[in-house]
């Protein structure tokens, strides 16, 4: 019986060390939010009489993404855009992002985040586009999340988001973090995409 245990217990710690989400990661994630939205100045505040004030919507899930590292446009843009970035941080980058975990709850103190999973975001842009998703939330942003890559000396990490509110009005980044006094700080950030 104790051989049983054992074995379940090291299974569960080798199969969630190797597909969970990590604390690190979490940390790095919620210290991105908040120093991309966690406060609101007279010009990053979200106006408007028909929008939630102060609130951004995260998808509750990464997403993934699988790419040939050898050869492709998006480590060739990454290493010529972020100078900071490293090989190992970039590697881990991509590898964990071939599975989807869940993103961590947290609370900001100036802005609101609703957690959203990606079936709901789906059926009511499905359920009729861009006008329905106004007519619920406003123009308040959606926010989706990559799993950071980490280096081996858990100091610095690579992260993508995007913000989409609109079909023509959404952007994305990749961001190099690294951790200053225990916060993630962002250190490079470049633009990938904008509509």
């Amino acid at each position: 019986m104790k051989k049983v245990y054992l074995f379940f217990l090291i299974f569960s710690i080798v199969f969630f060390s190797a597909h969970g989400q990590t604390d690190i990661e979490k940390e790095i994630i919620s210290d991105l939010i908040e120093a991309e939205f966690g406060s609101v100045t007279d010009e990053s505040s979200i106006t408007g009489k028909d929008q939630m004030d102060n609130s951004i919507i995260i998808l509750s899930e990464t997403f993934t993404q699988t790419i040939d590292t050898e050869d492709d446009l998006l480590v060739k843009f990454l290493r010529t855009g972020l100078a900071g970035l490293d090989s190992c941080t970039m590697n881990d980058f991509f590898k964990k992002n071939q599975s989807s975990v869940k993103i961590p709850e947290f609370c900001l103190d100036q802005i609101k985040i609703i957690y959203m999973t990606k079936k709901e975001w789906n059926e009511i842009i499905k359920g009729g586009g861009w006008s329905r998703y106004h007519s619920i939330y406003g123009y308040i942003p959606t926010i989706s999340l990559s799993r950071p890559g980490i280096n081996e000396d858990m100091n610095k990490g690579l992260i993508y988001y995007d913000a989409i509110s609109d079909k023509l009005g959404g952007s994305g980044f990749y961001l190099i973090l690294e951790k200053v006094n225990n916060k993630w700080i962002v250190k490079e950030k470049i633009i990938s995409w904008r509509s």
